[in-house]
């Protein structure tokens, strides 16, 4: 054991690899519809590993972080951009005000409880199951006019409270909205979303472009023949390359055709060749030039204060992938990650900056446990259910929505799949499921920014 823990010592990067590999496969265990997932995982893992005193560069974890959030952005940039100006603009704006609630709880019970900066941060990244606000936190702390040793006191508390908190953040947000937030959105939900079911037949246009026209994207977020960004799976072409047909059923059961523009069809036909093209330099060189350009722009403060004010350079590279994404949406020709390429920036990204964040915080982990352990996991269960409970009652009776829309609108707020399922088993209907996807690509963005406006607030 000594030459395994010296080895490690000497060796850390292999500590990493240990820690995903470990952390991947806790993470995927299922107790019911609950698990870990890969992030808690992996920062367990990590956590334990630290007990080994290994020590890793800190910008190790920030290079991948970086990786990780233009993926994000990139991922949820055509969508997000799309929707602000479409028909589903008003699950965009409740998206925001719930974020706004779970920003001011956080606040308020971190303040009520006496936390400090990094608890703070752990508390409302793990209470609202966003693990990327852990390093936007780090980022604002680093800024911090403070003793290098109070930063990194600060920063070694943000795992403690995140691992804490993290475990009801999943299970409590699925269990309030499947168990509880049927009966707060207005009663027999199932009944309501077999009643949705039953509307008729819906038809809608296809831009050159390739995307869905805006007033029908929510209505055919859940169909299997469409991603959910509104993008071509399976088409059916009738001999010339426009116009075409694509038929699709949605999950209530309803048939949809959908059929092409005749106008711009050789720009139509390029988009779709480059999107099925192989991977070339050119998307290496489209990731890099998005994560310099937004890092730069992140890296401008101004000061407030005492407090630098600044995007950070993850906040930066998170915008960047937003944009980028977009302009993938609307010039076939700019650019292209392919899927398995943004799935290994985006999940082991992430993970790779975690197992780092736990490794170099675990000797202090399990003293900050002992010290706040249970004041934060009540903390947590405050923090996960209040904005739940106020998301469902504002998206039900001050928005509108459909009762099965509004559970899904709030689990897309939370960004919480795990929730969706359950909703989904619980209501028995994929209706749920047309209110996350705007939601959610609002709610990813928010949640991760909120990492430096909670080090601000409580500074």
């Amino acid at each position: 054991m000594d030459w395994f823990a010296e080895t490690l010592r000497q060796y850390p990067e292999i500590s990493i690899f240990l820690a995903l590999a470990l952390g991947y496969w806790i993470g995927g265990f299922r107790i019911g519809t609950f698990s870990l997932g890969s992030v808690a995982g992996t920062l367990l893992v990590g956590v334990l590993l630290g007990q080994m005193e290994i020590i890793i560069s800190a910008n190790v974890k920030a290079t991948f972080f970086l990786m990780a959030l233009f993926a994000v952005g990139y991922g949820v940039g055509p969508q997000f951009f799309r929707e602000l100006k479409s028909d589903a603009m008003p699950q965009a704006i409740f998206a925001a005000v719930q974020c706004v609630v779970s920003l001011a709880a956080g606040y308020a019970v971190a303040k009520t409880f006496g936390y400090d900066v990094g608890q703070a941060a752990g508390l409302l990244a793990g209470s609202q199951t966003i693990s990327a606000l852990l390093g936007t936190a780090t980022d604002a702390i680093n800024k911090l006019a403070i003793p290098d040793d109070e930063k990194r006191r600060l920063i070694d508390a943000m795992p403690v409270a995140y691992a804490v908190t993290y475990i009801f953040g999943t299970a409590g947000t699925a269990w309030i909205l499947s168990a509880v937030g049927p009966t707060l959105v207005g009663g027999n939900v199932v009944a309501a979303c077999k009643q949705y079911e039953t509307k008729p037949p819906r038809r809608a246009v296809l831009r050159s472009d390739g995307a869905c026209d805006s007033r029908t994207l929510a209505a055919l977020a859940a169909a299997p023949a469409i991603d959910h960004g509104g993008y071509v799976r399976k088409a059916t072409r009738s001999g010339r390359p426009m116009p075409f047909t694509i038929h699709a059923t949605l999950a209530h059961g309803a048939a949809v055709s959908l059929v092409g523009s005749r106008r711009e069809p050789k720009r139509a036909e390029r988009a779709r060749a480059d999107a099925d093209g192989p991977p070339g330099t050119s998307s290496v060189m489209f990731v890099g030039a998005g994560i310099t350009l937004g890092a730069l722009l992140g890296a401008l403060a101004i000061k407030v204060g005492e407090v630098p004010l600044s995007l950070s350079t993850s906040g930066g590279a998170l915008i960047a992938g937003l944009v980028f994404g977009w302009l993938r949406s609307v010039h076939g020709s700019f650019g292209d990650v392919p899927e398995p390429a943004l799935w290994m920036m985006n999940s082991v990204g992430l993970n790779i900056f975690i197992a780092v964040v736990g490794i170099n915080s675990g000797p202090g982990f399990m003293t900050g446990l002992r010290e706040a352990g249970l004041s934060l996991f009540l903390a947590g269960i405050l923090v996960t259910a209040i904005p739940l409970v106020v998301g469902l009652l504002v998206a039900r009776y001050v928005f509108g929505f459909h009762p099965g829309i509004a559970l899904g609108c709030v689990a897309g707020a939370r960004t919480t799949a795990a929730a969706l399922t359950s909703i989904q088993d619980a209501v028995q209907s994929k209706v749920p499921a047309l209110g996350y996807t705007v939601t959610y690509a609002v709610g990813n963005t928010l949640q991760t920014i909120w990492g430096i406006v909670i080090v601000m607030l409580m500074t």
